[in-house]
């Protein structure tokens, strides 16, 4: 006889997905006890630092040299070796346009490319010719780096650490990078993520104090369903669902971590078209900035076609933020 209401579902996948949304994530700014703003941006701040295990001094600039330099229409693309660890580099393309005698500004730019850091300049060529440098590393598994994508992420979860925040934790020693160039402005520093890269690029510019502005184009459903909602037939890649840290998401939905980079200026584009999806991150991030009085930094767009018009936003954005004198912020 089948017992009255036991559960017959043999699904792992069904029964994560009910917890994760049953349970909210324990750092939400949006659950209806939330703290007032800033006892929660300090208390989320400090469980991030934990669990990428980063510490709070401020980075200093790595060591870097330069491999060659090619010259192109409006520009130089410089390519680098930037030192992360004692015995790792990160090679990267460095744009800087010849038009302008100062930069009005650099951006570091992460985003999921199987060509790595060339196609991506070919995509960022444009922005960079609005004046603004740029540095383009290779993200583990591409480019110049395609040999690391092996079991990559089983050995970092060995040593207990992740894919996502290894990325998270070297963006953080590049944008120290751009800020120690002799000829950067002062504090005059952009951060771009782009598709999957969008999770770790949110990570290190949470955790970066004094970053200037941030740039994210993608699809910004908020955690539970882009992990879980993908079609079940599909083998997730290394660049989906990886792409979270382990317990990012008992933590902080994706809305949560976008909402700590109050008051900067955001630039947030999403790339999904499904209105459920895009509608209840804009919505959110929308709420914390506008309760803080910072609504006008925060620009939005929903359903963009295409990578090339976000980077034609991001560029008019950068622009105008990235000079702009915002004395609230850090630095």
């Amino acid at each position: 006889m089948r017992p009255v209401g036991f559960p017959y579902n043999y699904s792992l996948r069904d029964h994560l997905r009910e917890s994760l949304l049953r349970i909210p994530p324990r750092c939400s700014l949006f659950m209806s006890d939330a703290e007032e703003f800033p006892a929660w941006r300090a208390r989320l701040t400090e469980a991030l630092r934990d669990l990428l295990g980063v510490g709070s001094e401020p980075v200093p600039p790595p060591a870097a040299r330069l491999l060659g330099e090619e010259e192109l229409v409006g520009g130089v693309m410089s390519r680098l070796a930037v030192q992360v660890a004692e015995d790792l580099a990160v090679p990267c393309y460095l744009l800087t346009p010849l038009q302008a005698d100062r930069p009005a500004g650099s951006v570091l730019a992460l985003g999921v490319r199987r060509g790595g850091k060339l196609s991506l300049a070919g995509e960022l060529l444009a922005m960079s010719q609005t004046g603004v440098r740029i540095l383009i590393p290779d993200l583990p598994g591409q480019g110049e780096r395609l040999d690391d994508m092996s079991r990559l992420q089983a050995m970092l979860l060995s040593m207990g650490d992740s894919l996502p925040g290894w990325v998270a934790k070297e963006a953080l020693i590049l944008l120290a990078y751009l800020r120690g160039l002799q000829e950067a402005p002062l504090g005059q520093v952009g951060l771009v993520g782009l598709g999957s890269a969008m999770v770790p690029a949110l990570l290190a510019a949470a955790l970066d104090p004094v970053l200037k502005a941030v740039a994210l184009g993608g699809d910004l459903r908020g955690g539970v369903e882009r992990l879980l909602e993908s079609d079940r037939r599909e083998a997730p890649g290394v660049w989906e669902t990886e792409w979270f840290p382990p317990g990012l998401l008992r933590l902080a939905g994706l809305w949560d971590l976008a909402a700590l980079l109050v008051p900067r200026p955001l630039l947030l584009v999403d790339f999904d078209r499904q209105e459920k999806g895009q509608s209840q991150m804009l919505r959110l991030v929308g709420q914390a900035y506008a309760e803080q009085n910072c609504a006008p930094r925060l620009e939005t767009h929903a359903g963009c076609d295409n990578t090339l018009e976000f980077l034609e936003w991001a560029a008019d954005f950068f622009s105008v933020w990235l000079p702009a004198e915002l004395s609230d912020l850090p630095g």
